[in-house]
């Protein structure tokens, strides 16, 4: 069994750690103007690809908002748009049903009460 070189593997790992650190940053900032260049499928000059997702925004009602948002719907809405768990937690389809049974413009306001940004993300 051959012997094994301690400074010559610490030598090659502090190496690689830096060029992965290097690779890990340029991989940021593409992926930074992949993302400003828009969600889908887009092909790299070797055949390569990768995709740009942009999730929606996730519906969750902040336990802060609760008085406010069920002030604002009534009881009756309230219940409709939010199952009652130890908090609330918006019904599935929040955004469909609460399109369904508010107006316009309080459904617009309550959805921007309860959505959480979703960070978008590339795929390879």
């Amino acid at each position: 069994m051959p012997k094994i070189n301690i400074p010559t593997l610490i030598a090659e790992g502090a190496s690689i750690k830096a060029r992965v650190k290097a690779d890990a940053a340029r991989l940021k900032e593409i992926e930074a103007e992949l993302i400003r260049q828009g969600a889908g499928k887009h092909e790299g000059d070797n055949g390569a690809s990768c995709t740009v997702i942009i999730g929606a925004a996730a519906i969750k009602l902040p336990k802060d908002a609760v008085d406010k948002v069920r002030e604002l719907l009534g009881e009756e809405h309230f219940k409709t748009l939010f199952d009652r768990t130890v908090g609330y937690a918006p019904v599935k389809g929040f955004r469909d049903v609460a399109a369904a049974v508010l107006t316009e413009a309080k459904a617009r306001k309550i959805i921007a009460l309860c959505e959480t940004p979703a960070s978008p993300y590339v795929k390879w």
